[in-house]
Formats: structure tokens, sequence, C-alpha cells
């Protein structure tokens, strides 16, 4: 990887922005709005660049900022101090284990039955970019497997005894949807748990990623042993999620430091591999946006590589939807219907942003739910499969 341009540091002063008092000094002022989303910045972009962690206390707003972007631990392992934190970090060690117990029983349930599995994010993530299990927080536990062997996998499930939420007909989940949600695992009922066959949305990339498995990392999780993507395979996973979830904090933060540990060969491979899926769209904005905001230099292969720079028509188009992205917090309804419209021209590589267009716009539960009921009424009368 390139060196990175320096950040600025948690004090200074962003160009054209307000002086504004230190965390917690003597009549600080409340910060609210930009001042909060660069100071989230500022935060992140120290941690992409390994600065040392400096001790000061923050206030409330920040400290409520943190915990909605889920980066109180990355704050405190920085030096930041609240007294919501600690409580908090307690919380999440329990959780994690949580989620490591669960991921476990899943992939010991998958391997007996001769299916390839790969962890997605979660504490494996965790411990790839951080060496630490806790500091990227997990609610649910998330199972990558390949298309081909599905089947398999959903069997092994059901005779484990786990019922799917049969939410919409089974061949629309299985043409419409990327990944099924179990009720719980016998390990912890309670916890959310999704069975993937794809990394992306349909209509948002092409091709299946069996070639993923062939490139698994075993990743120790508090002496638990969880399967989870290489590097380059993560590359992948971390766009996807970035650009899916409309490039939030945690996720560009994750991608960054990803990023961070390819060399440049290493990145020009997992960019092939993008264009080949045909994600290269999604790298390419995940990878620019991130680097814009977190102050670190992307690597020569977004720019030079065919296939991961879009054609002019799309980069207007996908300018003017990030820039009314906001860096934190929920769209408002009108902007969050502009931004899924453009989804697929900002992830996918033509021709399929058509398909990626009409999965965004079309209502699909109630679609699915329709079709399933009448398919079900004509069988009940005999008068078709």
């Amino acid at each position: 990887m390139a060196d990175r341009p320096p950040a600025p540091s948690d004090g200074a002063v962003a160009r054209g922005s307000r002086p504004r008092a230190r965390d917690g000094g003597p009549g600080a002022s409340r910060p609210v709005g930009r001042d909060l989303e660069q100071r989230l910045l500022v935060l992140m972009g120290d941690v992409v660049a390994g600065r040392e962690p400096r001790e000061r206390e923050i206030d409330d707003a920040f400290a409520g900022l943190l915990r909605g972007a889920g980066l109180t631990v990355v704050a405190s392992r920085q030096g930041l101090r609240h007294p919501s934190f600690a409580e908090l970090e307690r919380d999440l060690f329990v959780r994690t284990s949580r989620v490591e117990r669960v991921s476990e029983w899943c992939v010991n349930v998958l391997e007996a039955a001769g299916v390839r599995c790969a962890t997605l994010k979660g504490p494996a993530l965790a411990v790839q970019l951080f060496g630490d299990d806790v500091t990227r927080p997990s609610s649910d536990v998330d199972v990558l497997v390949p298309r081909s062997e599905l089947d398999a996998a959903l069997g092994a499930f059901h005779a484990a005894g786990l019922r799917a939420e049969a939410r919409h007909a089974a061949w629309y989940e299985r043409t419409w949807h990327c990944h099924a949600v179990f009720d719980g695992a016998p390990p912890d009922r309670g916890l959310p748990l999704e069975i993937h066959w794809s990394i992306a949305r349909p209509g948002l990339m092409h091709g299946r990623i069996d070639g993923l498995f062939d490139h698994l990392i075993d990743v120790e999780c508090s002496g638990r042993r969880l399967p989870a993507p290489d590097l380059e395979w993560q590359l992948l996973v971390c766009a996807v999620h970035a650009a899916q979830h409309f490039f939030a904090p945690r996720p560009l933060l994750d991608l960054a430091l990803v990023s961070r540990g390819l060399d440049e060969s290493q990145w020009g491979a997992a960019a092939d591999r993008a264009c080949a899926l045909g994600l290269g769209p999604a790298v390419y904005y995940a990878t620019t946006v991130s680097a814009a905001r977190l102050g670190w230099r992307a690597p020569a292969a977004v720019e030079a590589l065919e296939g991961l720079r879009p054609e002019a028509w799309r980069e207007a188009i996908a300018q003017r939807a990030i820039a009314r992205l906001p860096v934190t917090g929920v769209l408002p309804r009108d902007k969050l219907r502009f931004v899924k419209t453009v989804t697929p021209v900002l992830t996918t590589a033509a021709p399929w942003f058509v398909v990626g267009l009409a999965y965004q716009l079309t209502d699909r539960p109630r679609v699915a739910d329709a079709v399933w009921r009448r398919r079900l009424a004509r069988r009940q009368a005999g008068i078709g499969p």
C-alpha cells in the first residue's frame, strides 16, 4: 500500500469551520451536526493511520454518536473516555461470546454434513482487522455457503432443529434474496442467524463466489476456530457491505483497514476478481468514498484497472447520489428512495444494473406473496403445478 497522507488530529480545525473547544474542557460548547461528524471522521482516520492513542474525555453528544455508529470500543482504544463506555464494553464482551459460540456451532454442523462454509464479518473479521474480537461488535451470526451446496446446508440446519423464517415463497427467496433467516441456534436461541449463498443482493453481481472457499483462513476467536475469507476476498465483502449500507462509517472503516493490509499485487488480484463478478463499481465507489472521508490514499489499482473506473455517465449519477448521503444518521424517506433507485448504478456493472434497478424498485414482499398465493390456489384447485 502507498503511504497515507497525515490526517488532522482530534483538535485540528477543518478548513472553513469554526474553532471549537476541546472535549470536556471548561466552557466547552456542545458540538452538533457537521462538527460531530468531522470529529468522528478524524477519529476513524487516526485508527486507519495507526496513530497512537491520546487520552481525553468526550461529551455526551459525541459519545452518543459513537454508540450509534458501533464505534465505542474503537474510540476507547484510541483513548477517548466516557462514563458509559465501560458498561458498554462489558455488554459487548458478553454479546461477542454469544456470537462466537453460535458461529462455532454452525461451522461444526455444516462441516459434519460436508458443506464448505465461512463466517462473514463478525468476530473473525474483528480479529483480522484489530487483533481483538470485541473491538468490532456484532449483533448476529452470518454464515456463507456455496450456492451449489445450499440445499445440503439447509438440510443440515433443519436436521439440527433450526427452522427458517419463511416470509416468502421458497422460489422467490432463492431468486431474489442472498440469505435466509433462522430462528436461532441451540446454543443461543435469542441470537439471529443468517445463512448466505452470496455476498451481494441479486442483480448487483453476476457469477458465483465458489472460488472464495479456496481462500479461507482459520481465525482463532477466544479459543474457537472460525473459517473466514482471506483479506483479498474480505476486500470484496467489505466493499459490497459498505455500498449496500450507503457508505456508513463502520463499513468504510472496515474497508480501509482491509485495504491497508494488502500490497499492490494483492489489491490488483482482488480488483480483477471484483471485475469478473461485476462488482467493480462497488469496489471503486466504496474505496474512493472511504479514502476521501478517512484521509488515506487508495492504491493505484482503483484508478488504473479497467472495469473499476466507471463510465462518465455513471460517475455523474453516482457523485450526485453520494453527495446526498449523510455521513451518519438515517436517510430521510425522499433521499432513501432516490439513493435506492441509483444503487445499481453505484454498485453494478452494466448491463446488470437493469436487473438491479428492477430489484430495487419492485415492491418485493407484496409481489412475492401475491404470486405465491396464486400458485398455491391453483395447485389446490388442481389446475397447475
